[in-house]
């Protein structure tokens, strides 16, 4: 696993400062240049020799043409933040999901669930990432009943594309992150619904990542890295690291799904 991969656990990273910056590409190239089928695409926010990231982390890995993004093998993403998919967002399926083992507060009576999944559409053309989060409070009995929290939101996500084995082994390529650092590109409880990667007041919330235009046949996954909330009593918990219930660390990965 490259060491870039690593650095999104951090707690620290650096945000991208503008919308366009998180969409400029992997090439850094203008449009409508693209990438040929087997050109691996270099990261222009990797420190040479390093393996570090610089300030360009939070960049989309695709270079545009016409508003749609060209990828390594065929697998592409297409440019959601500000606009809406060419095709009805009504049509469309999720895919199964996988959830981390529930994230509870210090005092033991908060409590956060997020699960990973994706959603394709109805034509198997167009694909995203999920991320469903829920929020629960403990009661005297010991169980747990829905609780409104002032905030929840989606820091740190990425989609993946193209592995032969499970993650993170077989290959698997990381076709762009998403979540309120990368520039709050996510959609509210829908591929159609508002752009944004925080709700107040809210009990539950699912965020739909950016639309990747696909083959058909490809492999894709939901990573989730970090996730904050503030609770219905206002206790902040930022940055909170979401792992994996197969390796104990994060990312949550979802179940892959084929489009």
């Amino acid at each position: 696993m490259s060491r870039w991969r690593s650095d999104r656990t951090s707690t620290s990273l650096p945000i991208a400062a503008r919308p366009d910056i998180y969409w400029q590409g992997w090439n850094q190239v203008p449009e409508p240049s693209v990438l040929s089928s087997g050109q691996r695409p270099r990261r222009p926010w990797l420190q040479p020799g390093t393996g570090r990231r610089t300030r360009m982390e939070g960049a989309a890995h695709a270079t545009w043409t016409n508003g749609v993004g060209a990828h390594r093998g065929g697998c592409v993403a297409g440019r959601v933040a500000g606009g809406r998919d060419p095709r009805p967002s009504s049509g469309g399926r999720l895919t199964p999901r996988k959830c981390a083992d529930p994230i509870i507060s210090g005092d033991g009576v908060r409590r956060l669930d997020v699960c990973a999944r994706g959603w394709v559409h109805e034509s198997n053309s167009l694909t995203r990432g999920v991320v469903e989060m829920h929020t629960y409070e403990q009661v005297a009995n010991g169980g747990w009943v829905d609780s409104r929290s002032q905030s929840i939101t989606l820091e740190f996500a990425s989609h993946d594309c193209c592995g032969t084995d499970d993650w993170p082994a077989g290959n698997w390529d990381p076709l762009l992150d998403w979540g309120q650092q990368p520039g709050g590109n996510c959609r509210v409880n829908g591929p159609g619904g508002t752009v944004g990667c925080s709700v107040p007041n809210t009990v539950r919330v699912t965020f739909y990542g950016p639309a990747i235009a696909t083959r058909g046949f490809d492999a894709h996954v939901t990573l989730v890295y970090r996730v904050s909330w503030r609770d219905d009593r206002g206790v902040a918990r930022p940055g909170v690291l979401v792992k994996d219930p197969n390796r104990a660390t994060a990312p949550l990965v979802s179940p892959p799904w084929y489009a």
